[in-house]
């Protein structure tokens, strides 16, 4: 395990739309784009490998998602997809390195907003 600090605003582009339909837009529920960053640092990892090594990461990730509600309830559902650009860097005093990687990012997650 190892920290990530994480931002991803959102941008809810047909929530008027919706509304005008007469759907459900409780808890933001509409179709949305996003720029995920993430950043995972090396300052410490819990694991039982000794021989394990971390590095910097840093991570971009555009997607496009759409969130729902569950019927009438707070309970929701999200599902997207994007492109994640990931560097990798590692930097001591005696050694530099960066490695580049790209990769499809594609999730589901079932949550609940307390409100």
């Amino acid at each position: 395990m190892r920290p990530i600090i994480n931002i991803e605003p959102r941008w809810y582009y047909n929530l008027d739309v919706r509304a005008a339909k007469g759907s459900n837009t409780n808890n933001n529920a509409g179709n949305f784009v996003a720029v995920a960053v993430n950043y995972m640092p090396d300052w410490f990892n819990i694991t039982n490998n000794s021989g394990y090594r971390t590095y910097n990461e840093l991570s971009i990730i555009p997607r496009w998602a759409i969130r729902r509600n569950i019927g009438n309830s707070n309970f929701n559902y999200e599902a997207g997809a994007g492109i994640e650009h990931r560097l990798r860097f590692v930097m001591t005093k005696n050694y530099s390195s960066t490695s580049y990687d790209s990769y499809l990012d594609v999730y589901a997650r079932i949550g609940y907003a307390f409100n």
